[in-house]
Parts: C-alpha cells; structure tokens; sequence
C-alpha cells in the first residue's frame, strides 16, 4: 500500500476550523505510523468540542483511540473497529504490524458459523468533525463511517471493501440518546474518564440497524439493534495514554434491548483491582440513569470474583443498575453463543451473544437479546 510521505511527521494535524457555533467543522488527519512525542488526552467533556471526534493529540507506542459500531439480532451479529495505535497498545503484545491504523470485522451467520476480517491495513485516518458527528475515512482500506451532527443516525460504509471479501453498508438510527462514562451528552461538565488514563464516550447506545452486505460473496443481511462507542487509552469511544494491558485488569461490557428497556453496561477492575463501572439505561429511549451506578458479576460452575489466572468463562452475568429514586434494575445473560474466546496465559478476549431477561427488581420482568464481551490481562 502507498502512503503519501508527507503525513509520516505528522502527529494530528488540524486542516479546517470553521467556527460556526457548535457545528464548526474541524479536520484531524492521524499518521499511519506512530509518533515518538508525547500525547495528551481529553478528560473531560467540553461545549464546543465534538462527541464522536479524536480524544488524543496523536498515536505513540503506548496511546489509542478508536471507534466501535456492532449489531445484533437474535442470531446473527456483527461488529466492526476503526483503530488508531499498536498492537501492543491495544492489548495484543508480541504482534509486529508496522501500521498504526487499521479495521477488523467479526461476526457470526444466522446458521451460527462465525467470520472474521482481523486486520485491515489503511492509510492515514481521516476525521472530519460537525456538530458531534464525525466522517471518518482510514485511507486506502475502504471503510468509513459518518454521523449526523446530532448523532441521530450514522453510516458504515465498506463500499470500497470488496478487496477483503466485505462491501455494502450498515445504517443505525438512533433511539436513544448519547452520554459520557459520567453523565448524558447534555451535561456537558461530565468527565469522560472510565478509570485512570482510559476514556468511553458511547455515541450511540441503542438504535434499528439495518446492515445489508455482501461477505464472501454472499448476501449477509438483516435488522438488529445497533450500538456505536470510542475508547481511548480506547469508540461503544475508547482512549487511553497506557497500553491496555498496563490499566485494566479485566473488564465487563455489553449492551441489549430488554422490553422498552436500552442498557449498557461497563465494569472494569485497574491493574490493582479497583473497581470502576458505568452503565445506562433509557426507557422507550428516554434515558433514566447514566453514571457510575452498575455491578456487573460472572455466574457459572467455578467462577470466582475476580479472577485470576487461570482464567474461567462464564456461563453468564448478572447486572444491577442503581437508578436513585426508581429503585435497583437488574438484568441477567441467560443463554449466550460464544462468538470469539482466547486465553494466552492470562491475556485474553471473549465475545458473545445472547438473551437478557430483567426489569425493574419486584416489577414488571422482560425478555431480550444483546451482545457483551469479557477482557482481561492477569498477569
């Protein structure tokens, strides 16, 4: 692949900034390749500054951010990543790839057979801000997405993909409202740091989502619910200043469609075992709770919390959030279908899907599906 050498010295590069207001537009081009300079990162949020936009200044050899789309039915899903950072930074130490950007797709068919695309090399990322909405295009790879600037609706397209057995596009219309690791997009004050040196902002939490591709050769279409964040450190955003594996622990994550019900979940334990959790939740996409106020545990023969090596997959989890004067909601995963699990002496990801029952505790109970995924680095 042939990269335009100009951008090898370039950290993130502002190209525009046309202030109109909050819909000012601003244009981040981040390197292929990874800078030797310090980064800074975004802690906390701010009025004019985009929800869905880079969380870091730029990549080295211990930064990340990236943005995460899935969509799950009840038998099929899928889930796609635009990363920026290294494999070491993202968790994977030990894997040589000279690119600090690149995609991955994984998924699993209707008849339960499952797929994966785990890399997809690209050029420089190109982000282009409006509103709290954000065009990205990873140069050279063909995938980009794009959001409205109100984060009402957002766009994968792999049109150009076709190289890598994937092309179409996936649709998400939102339902419910964005919000912070502390509090919804409207308070504008919330801090965005899940746990120390390491962000969430979950632009999309709950949405219909159409995805109609071609995998392979085949059609692989259908409706779901669609869900879209960033990490930074980390999409659901994820960001971060450390490698992964020196911050978390381990972690619980996962979101679904209970009844009227869109939750999220976040339970993460840092490298010395301190809690730190998020979650929300919306009735009929009207969101009741946002912060601080989830415990999320595994269940299953010889599960223990926490965990230590060796590590032992649950057979589900059991979720309470505390929304103050509505009481206590608890949920719980009640089958699931492993989509991905490893475990390299201690390091290790699992993926999977299934049905989710809850409510309100000593109300009304329902029954849904969603997807949630399980990271640890026990050492």
């Amino acid at each position: 692949m042939r990269i335009p050498s100009i951008f090898s010295a370039v950290g993130v590069l502002v190209l525009a900034a046309v202030s109109t207001g909050f819909e000012a537009t601003n244009t981040y081009i981040i390197p292929s390749t990874m800078v030797s300079a310090g980064v800074t990162i975004q802690t906390n949020a701010v009025d004019l500054s985009p929800f869905d936009g880079p969380k870091i200044s730029a990549v080295n050899g211990s930064s990340f951010d990236w943005w995460y789309f899935d969509v799950v039915s009840p038998k099929a899903s899928i889930t796609i990543s635009f990363q920026t950072g290294t494999f070491n930074a993202l968790g994977y130490p030990g894997y040589d790839v000279p690119y600090a950007t690149f995609c991955n797709v994984a998924g699993i068919y209707p008849n339960g057979s499952t797929f994966s695309i785990p890399v997809v090399l690209a050029g420089p990322a190109i982000i282009t801000t409006v509103g709290d909405g954000a065009y990205g295009n990873w140069t050279g790879s063909g995938f980009s997405f794009s959001g409205t600037p109100d984060l009402s609706e957002v766009t994968v397209n792999l049109e150009a993909a076709l190289s890598y057995g994937i092309e179409g596009i996936i649709t998400f219309k939102s339902i419910a409202p964005a919000h912070y690791a502390t509090g919804l997009i409207s308070d504008r004050s919330s801090s965005e740091i899940l746990l120390p040196n390491f962000g969430w902002a979950n632009a999309v939490p709950d949405s219909v989502a159409n995805v109609d591709l071609t995998l392979f050769g085949e059609k692989y279409t259908f409706y779901g619910r669609g869900y879209h964040d960033k990490f930074a450190a980390d999409t659901d955003q994820n960001w971060g200043m450390l490698p992964l594996q020196d911050l978390v622990n381990n972690w619980y994550w996962g979101h679904a469609k209970v009844g009227p019900y869109s939750v999220v979940f976040f339970d993460a334990l840092d490298k010395n075992n301190v809690e730190y959790t998020s979650a929300y939740i919306a009735v009929n996409g009207v969101p009741i709770k946002a912060g601080p106020v989830a415990i999320v545990r595994p269940y299953g023969k010889n599960i223990r919390y926490p965990q230590t090596k060796p590590a032992t997959l649950f057979a589900g989890l059991t979720i309470e959030i505390d929304v103050g004067v509505r009481g206590v909601y608890a949920f719980k995963t009640v089958s699931q279908t492993v989509l991905t699990s490893t475990d390299n002496d201690g390091y290790g990801y699992t993926r999977a899907q299934g049905v989710i029952i809850g409510g309100p505790v000593g109300g009304k109970q329902h029954k849904g599906y969603g997807l949630w995924d399980w990271q640890h680095f026990y050492n």
